[in-house]
């Protein structure tokens, strides 16, 4: 299939697909914390690589979907080797979800600095699958 990081993000989506819980809320007003809380609690939470993932089934575009969301931890501290290589991380982690899953639906991040996390947002519509 390809690398160890793309097999185990295989693995996340094919686990959420059979046994994922329902995401309900707006894309556009997700609070990543709590929902990575919520994967902990539910003993959902996953680690790829130096980043924690959660997944969960979600409609996207009125179609079954699966809503992957990996949370990158961040220093406070804003060096330009630290900023660097974190945008480094994120390209390769994107990368690795395309070679994946061949498509992605819907891709965004974000930087939520109480948090001190960098988010990423993965959506795949199943049927595509």
């Amino acid at each position: 299939m390809g690398t160890r990081q793309q097999e185990k993000l295989r693995t996340i989506f094919d686990k959420c697909r059979k046994d994922g819980y329902f995401y309900d809320g707006e894309l556009k007003d997700i609070n990543y914390y709590n929902l990575m809380f919520k994967a902990g609690t539910n003993k959902t939470l996953e680690t790829w690589g130096d980043s924690n993932v959660c997944s969960f089934k979600c409609n996207f575009k009125e179609k079954e979907s699966i809503l992957i969301i990996i949370g990158i931890p961040i220093n406070s501290e804003k060096e330009t080797s630290t900023s660097k290589n974190i945008a480094e991380r994120i390209m390769e982690l994107v990368n690795d979800a395309e070679l994946c899953f061949t498509t992605l639906d819907y891709n965004t991040s974000i930087e939520i600095k109480k948090d001190k996390f960098i988010y990423i947002t993965f959506i795949k519509i199943l049927e595509d699958e």
